[in-house]
């Protein structure tokens, strides 16, 4: 069993970690979005226009997650701040 600083020390690293990842999936799937948007309006066949609306679903739902477990990252990382010795 690790001791409590050596336990915070690796949490804030593997918070650190992860939290840097956030900005890069917002990116891409913005992106993702994008792409839908061209299949939607760009298409002339009910399949590629469904892919489209597909896309567009599934991108929004992932910005959803991701927002919250972003918030939650960030709150958990201020706690392990909070209680780091330095």
């Amino acid at each position: 069993m690790e001791n409590p600083q050596q336990f915070i020390k690796n949490k804030k690293k593997r918070t650190a970690e992860f939290i840097k990842w956030y900005p890069i999936t917002q990116k891409f799937f913005f992106v993702v979005v994008i792409l839908g948007m061209l299949c939607l309006l760009l298409s002339h066949t009910p399949n590629h226009k469904a892919v489209g609306i597909t896309l567009m679903l599934l991108s929004i739902c992932v910005f959803v997650l991701d927002h919250f477990s972003e918030e939650r990252a960030a709150f958990y990382y201020s706690k392990i701040v909070e209680h780091s010795p330095n």
